[in-house]
């Protein structure tokens, strides 16, 4: 059995919480979509658990979404092997029914909570989430700043880069990998993921999860769109990627870039995250920044660490309190109801789609 990925659908960026879980649902393929529904603590993350491993003692291939504002908490699972997903379907990544009982079905765990318990916490319950959002507010703002921060150090890069370099990468990537693939009428589609987040706890990234399966191609220097101009190049072959984009950048900047029905990968390599390959490629020029641009560099680099510190202390304020959230439901759950409803679904998924 194919060991499934694990990598993050939203993430937290400068723009706020940033969602590509519209790429969970490919309804061209998908047969079956559950949208769990529930308050926070009412095990919408461990009924996903149970049914992933059920499908994995069955030798099905599942992929793993991870929260990034919980790493240890599970937005989605994906079975790749019979295309059935599963979402967390509350605030922030809420994916509304496109085709209800057609493909998709809600699974609601409030029928599992005793109301009357909750709503004597109203007060609280607002209190905290209220709380949570404010924390949640100020690191993004905070990631704002650093973006702005970051920008300036992205000038100085920018205007020492060799734009040669890259275009003889992507002229060797075509001719050493893509040479047997024409171009076609049909364009590959392509896939949005983060493979990285900006968590509680720091920086998270599950690279090796990513690109283990493939032969990679390990990027140092600033290599500016590189994956993105490869990946028109690849999609106008009729191939399929799969993009992961930086969380400080989730519009426009992809740091990490597979090819599943090839077999490749490609990788960023920087001071968040690194992954060594098969083959490395160095695309930076020597000598190209001065003294001044490397005082810049560096002030921006100490702002910045800063920053994030503070953006990583109000991201674990906002877990505190939503651990405190969850309490108030916990203690209103049926959770072996939950249970028995987690293990029934998975019997019928196995019944019904393998």
């Amino acid at each position: 059995m194919q060991k499934g990925k694990h990598f993050y659908l939203g993430a937290n960026t400068p723009e706020g919480f940033f969602s590509y879980y519209n790429y969970l649902t490919d309804y061209s393929t998908l047969r079956r979509f559950y949208c769990i529904k529930g308050g926070p603590g009412s095990g919408k993350s461990t009924f996903m658990k149970n049914v992933a491993s059920i499908m994995e003692k069955e030798g099905l291939t599942t992929d793993y979404i991870h929260c990034s504002s919980d790493d240890s908490s599970l937005d989605a699972i994906y079975i790749k092997d019979i295309k059935v997903a599963f979402t967390d379907g509350t605030a922030p990544h809420i994916l509304d029914p496109k085709y209800p009982g057609a493909i998709d079905e809600i699974i609601n765990l409030g029928v599992f909570w005793d109301s009357g318990k909750i709503a004597r916490k109203k007060h609280e319950i607002v209190h905290t989430q209220d709380i949570i959002s404010q924390c949640f507010q100020r690191a993004y703002d905070y990631l704002g700043a650093i973006k702005s921060i970051r920008n300036d150090t992205e000038k100085i890069y920018k205007r020492s880069c060799s734009r040669y370099l890259q275009n003889a990468f992507i002229d060797d990537i075509i001719f050493e990998e893509l040479a047997e693939f024409p171009l076609t009428d049909y364009i590959g589609k392509k896939k949005k993921y983060f493979a990285s987040a900006i968590t509680p706890t720091g920086f998270m990234n599950r690279l090796d999860t990513i690109l283990s399966p493939y032969k990679v191609y390990t990027l140092t220097g600033y290599a500016d769109d590189v994956l993105i101009r490869l990946s028109d190049f690849i999609c106008e072959r009729g191939i399929d990627v799969e993009m992961y984009f930086c969380p400080m950048n989730p519009r426009h900047k992809c740091e990490h870039l597979t090819v599943p029905d090839l077999k490749l990968g490609f990788t960023l390599s920087n001071d968040f995250h690194s992954f060594k390959g098969e083959d490395v490629i160095d695309l930076s020029i020597d000598n190209q920044i001065d003294d001044k641009d490397i005082s810049h560099i560096e002030f921006n680099k100490k702002i910045s660490d800063i920053i994030f510190d503070e953006t990583f202390r109000e991201l674990g304020s906002a877990k505190e309190n939503h651990d405190i959230l969850e309490q108030f439901y916990v203690g209103s759950m049926d959770f072996e109801g939950v249970k028995d409803l987690s293990l029934i679904t998975a019997k019928e998924i196995l019944e019904k789609y393998r």
